[in-house]
């Protein structure tokens, strides 16, 4: 599934998300890199983000940004292939 960017390679896969515990999330990384979470699922599934939301808290990671949900639904209508769970 390509529900952000149909027009490059890296896919969504949810057996790899959930056997690598949230790293199978590449066509929401690709397309969105700046994002920290890797995932617009946040935590759930995502042990990385979870440790980097610990780093930040004890002050050894800073500036981490996300996405708002906003640009990812446009961005999700303008390229999405509509596997997205909005459509």
């Amino acid at each position: 599934m390509r529900p952000y960017d149909h027009n490059i390679n890296p896919r969504e896969n949810k057996f790899v998300a959930f056997s690598a515990i949230g790293e199978g999330f590449h066509n929401y990384h690709h397309t969105f890199p700046h994002d920290y979470a890797t995932s617009e699922f946040g935590s759930r599934l995502n042990v990385t983000k979870a440790f980097i939301d610990l780093m930040c808290f004890f002050g050894l990671a800073k500036d981490c940004r996300r996405v708002t949900r906003e640009t990812i639904m446009a961005r999700v209508k303008r390229t999405g292939d509509g596997s997205h769970k909005s459509g």
